[in-house]
C-alpha cells in the first residue's frame, strides 16, 4: 500500500471523531500544514473544523501533548515499504522428502526443510498444492519449530487447490490442568507451528533512566545516559512504578476494590519503539509515544533483541476439531489444535493470506514490533481464539474474514499492547 494511503487509512482508524481528508505523510514532513476539511455530508458548503485536528498539529509541532495519539507508524517497518518479495534461497519441502496426498506424515521432511534453510543464514521454505499432514502419530506431536529469523513459509495458496497444512491429532496440553470456579484451564500446548529464535525471556535489562517528562506523542527522549544507545537500536519504554502511574491514569477516580492487581502493583508497561538518532543524552525515536514517560514512573529505556524477517503466506491451517466447544472445559478444547502459537520477541513480521479451518487457535504473537498481519480467513468448528496478540507495539492487522461457525475470542489485544490499528 503507498504510504500515503496508509497514512490516510491509519487516520481515520482513529480519529472516530472527525472526518479529514489530509495527507498524513505531508503533516509528517510539515506539522503546521493544515488539512483540507471536508463538508458535513447532506450540508453542502458547511465545513466540520476538527479542534482536535488542529490540537494535534499544534502538538506536533511545539512537542506538546495532545488528545489525539498518531497511529500511522503501524505494520511492517512502519508502512513505510511495502510487504517484500524477498530474494532469498528457496528449499522445497518435496525436496526433503514430504509428499503431498499421500496420508503420512510430513513433519520430520518439513522440520529438515525448514533446518535447512536456517543453516544457510535464510531462505524461502516452499509448500507445492497438496494437503501435508502433521501429528498423525499421536504418540510423536511436536511443533514444526523456525529457529531463526529471515525465514519464509510460503504455499502455494491459502484457498481450493493451495497449500494445506493439516493436523490430525490435537497437540499435547504441556501445563497442568487445573479446576477453578467450574472450569478447567490449562496455559501450554504444543502447536502445529512455533518459533524458538526469540530472545531470552525475563526482565527487561535497564539501558538508561529516563530524566524529564515526555508526554504522549513525543519523540524525543532525555536519558541519563546515551553512550550505549544507537540509531537503529530497539528498545523499549518501560515504567519501574507501575503505582503512580496508575493514579495518574485514574485520577478523578479511585479503583473499585476488586481491582486488587492494580491497587497492589499499578500498571506497567514496554512500549517497543525503535531509536532515529541519538545526540548526546537525547534520543529520538522512530515512533511518538502511546503512553507518558514520567520521571515519577521510574521510566527507562530497556533492551529488545528480536529476531526479524519472518513471513507466512499463501497457506492453509487446517485442524480436526469438529466443534462442541466449551470455553475452559479443558486445555484440549481450549488449544489442541493450535495453528501457530509462539512468534515471540521479534520484528518485522509479515503474515498474509493465509486461512484456517477447524482450529482452536488460530494466531497467538507475543512481544512482536512494527509487523503486519492481513488476508487471514478463519472458518470452519466453534474455537477458543482466532488472532491474540500481547505485549506487542506497532502492529497492522487487516482484512480479517471470522466465516466460522464462532469463536469466543476472536480478535484480542491485550497486556501492555500499544499502537496497533486494526
Amino acid at each position: 500500500m503507498p504510504l500515503s494511503r496508509l497514512r490516510l487509512v491509519v487516520r481515520l482508524a482513529c480519529v472516530l471523531v472527525t472526518f479529514v481528508s489530509a495527507d498524513v505523510a505531508l503533516a509528517k514532513k510539515n506539522p503546521s500544514s493544515s488539512p483540507t476539511v471536508t463538508a458535513v455530508p447532506g450540508a453542502p458548503g458547511v465545513v466540520n473544523h476538527s479542534a482536535l485536528w488542529d490540537e494535534f498539529v499544534a502538538g506536533r509541532k511545539n512537542g506538546t501533548e495532545s488528545t489525539l495519539l498518531d497511529f500511522s507508524y503501524a505494520g511492517y517497518h512502519h508502512g513505510e515499504v511495502g510487504i517484500p518479495t524477498p530474494d532469498l534461497k528457496v528449499f522445497v519441502v518435496t525436496d526433503f522428502g514430504a509428499v503431498a496426498d499421500d496420508g503420512k506424515d510430513d513433519q520430520d521432511a518439513v522440520q529438515r526443510t525448514i533446518d535447512a534453510a536456517a543453516a544457510n543464514g535464510g531462505g524461502i521454505v516452499f509448500f507445492p498444492p497438496g494437503v501435508f499432514q502433521f501429528f498423525t502419530d499421536i504418540d510423536k506431536r511436536v511443533a514444526m519449530t523456525i529457529p531463526t529469523g529471515h525465514i519464509v513459509l510460503r504455499g502455494s495458496g491459502a484457498t481450493r487447490g493451495g497449500t494445506v497444512l493439516f493436523q490430525y491429532h490435537h497437540g499435547i496440553v504441556l501445563s497442568p490442568e487445573k479446576e477453578k470456579d467450574g472450569f478447567t484451564t490449562a496455559t501450554g500446548v504444543v502447536p502445529l507451528l512455533t518459533f524458538k529464535g526469540a530472545a531470552p525471556d525475563g526482565a527487561r535489562k535497564v539501558l538508561t533512566p529516563i530524566t524529564a517528562d515526555a508526554p504522549r506523542n513525543a519523540l524525543v527522549l532525555e536519558v541519563a545516559d546515551g553512550r550505549a544507545l544507537r540509531p537503529g537500536q530497539y528498545v523499549t519504554v518501560s515504567v519501574g512504578d507501575g503505582i503512580p502511574a496508575a493514579k495518574d491514569m485514574l485520577t478523578p477516580y479511585e479503583p473499585p476494590k476488586e481491582w486488587s492487581r492494580l491497587i497492589r502493583s499499578g500498571v506497567k508497561w514496554n512500549e517497543i519503539h525503535q531509536i532515529k538518532s541519538v545526540d548526546g543524552n537525547r534520543v529520538t525515536l522512530a515512533e511518538p509515544l502511546k503512553i507518558a514517560a514520567k520521571v515519577a514512573y521510574r521510566s527507562f529505556l530497556g533492551t529488545f533483541a528480536p529476531v526479524e524477517e519472518i513471513g507466512v503466506e499463501d497457506i492453509c491451517f487446517m485442524g480436526n476439531f469438529l466443534g462442541n466447544f466449551i470455553h475452559h472445559r479443558s486445555g484440549l478444547e481450549d488449544f489442541g489444535w493450535a495453528a501457530v502459537d509462539g512468534i515471540k520477541n521479534a520484528a518485522n513480521v509479515w503474515v498474509r493470506r493465509v486461512s484456517a479451518i477447524n482450529v482452536n487457535q488460530v494466531f497467538n504473537i507475543d512481544t512482536v514490533f512494527s509487523s503486519s498481519f492481513l488476508m487471514i480467513r478463519s472458518a470452519g468448528a466453534t474455537g477458543h481464539e482466532s488472532f491474540i496478540q500481547s505485549r506487542c507495539s506497532h502492529n497492522l492487522i487487516g482484512l480479517y474474514q471470522d466465516e466460522s461457525e464462532g469463536v469466543l475470542h476472536n480478535f484480542t489485544i491485550r497486556a501492555t499492547s500499544a499502537g496497533t490499528v486494526a
